[in-house]
């Protein structure tokens, strides 16, 4: 049998001049079917798209950890005792934990009015003391000059990172970078630039309207020795983060006599876990767009199928009298 047969092709084209409204009802249930798929799929894939678009400014695997007082006692200790965690816990955590990519801890400084000034002009703005591995969790573009450094965290070098919004209202038309800001009464030179992937997920604070500087020199200025009462933790991309959480919480509790079952003591933000249930919820959004589009299509399959069972049906009698007349 030839796909390419003009007689038979003849004899199509006929049939559908011959029935309009069939053929037209036949291809256009057809059409909606696909039509009606394709753009459920879209729209599902688009809006999935665009949420993580949105909150594509921190780890998806990671958590923000603080510090309470604790609720139960334990080995002398009353509950209600107020406490912190030390730079030396985190060290430990990150040499004893495989499944820490990255961790920092994270403060900020008291906020005063216009605390940030550029020659005559002066700003209210956030300022936040964290170590390099917190840029690589909150996932800040540079967008002019360098980021904070290990080396600028250990030596204490007063030098900081503006937000955008800082480097627009203070420097306008001026390269911020190399430039010395005053920032709570002391001076710090300019090194970069930075702002957010999203604006919609910050910790803590927007970066656009932020001033970072080095921990370590936060934590000199603010008197707090080496206590650490917030930190920022994430994992790799495939370790296991309950196993990655109740080994940190552990350490830190066995470090700061605190009971173990106290989990009050030491609370989390869990950002992994909020992301899970945006995928679980994307998830049963594009199984329920597959339902309806493949609904849809059926619907039109169905159709067709009624139009054709109708059009064999009359062709079979047509058949049947021209062979009875010899055509």
């Amino acid at each position: 049998m030839r796909f390419f047969d003009r007689d038979r092709w003849v004899e199509i084209w006929h049939t559908i001049r011959s029935n309009r409204r069939r053929s037209l009802a036949t291809a256009f249930g057809v059409f909606w079917g696909i039509f009606m798929l394709v753009i459920l799929t879209s729209v599902g894939a688009g809006f999935s798209n665009g949420i993580l678009r949105e909150v594509s400014g921190i780890a998806t695997n990671s958590a923000f950890y603080w510090t309470n007082t604790t609720s139960k006692p334990y080995q002398g200790f009353r509950s209600g005792r107020y406490w912190g965690a030390t730079t030396s816990d985190l060290q430990a955590v990150r040499s004893q934990v495989r499944e820490v990519e990255y961790i920092s801890p994270v403060m900020w400084a008291r906020r005063t009015d216009n605390n940030v000034v550029f020659g005559e002009k002066a700003e209210t703005f956030n300022v936040v003391g964290a170590e390099p591995d917190f840029f690589e969790i909150s996932r800040l573009n540079v967008l002019q000059g360098r980021s904070l450094n290990a080396v600028d965290n250990q030596q204490q070098r007063k030098v900081c990172m503006i937000g955008k919004e800082v480097r627009d209202k203070l420097f306008a038309g001026t390269d911020p970078v190399g430039q010395v800001l005053r920032v709570n009464g002391l001076y710090y030179r300019v090194i970069g630039v930075v702002e957010a992937k999203s604006n919609n997920v910050n910790i803590g604070s927007s970066p656009k309207s932020t001033v970072y500087i080095s921990y370590s020199v936060l934590q000199q200025l603010e008197n707090r020795g080496n206590k650490v009462y917030n930190f920022a933790v994430s994992a790799h991309p495939t370790a296991d983060m309950k196993q990655m959480f109740a080994k940190i919480e552990t350490i830190i509790r066995s470090r700061n006599n605190i009971a173990p079952d106290d989990d009050k003591a030491l609370s989390k933000f869990d950002i992994s876990a909020q992301f899970q249930l945006m995928n679980m919820i994307f998830t049963g959004i594009n199984l329920l767009v597959w339902i309806v589009g493949i609904g849809t299509l059926l619907t039109g399959i169905v159709g067709v199928s009624n139009i054709m069972l109708v059009t064999v049906r009359e062709r079979t009698r047509e058949i049947g009298v021209r062979r009875a007349l010899g055509a």
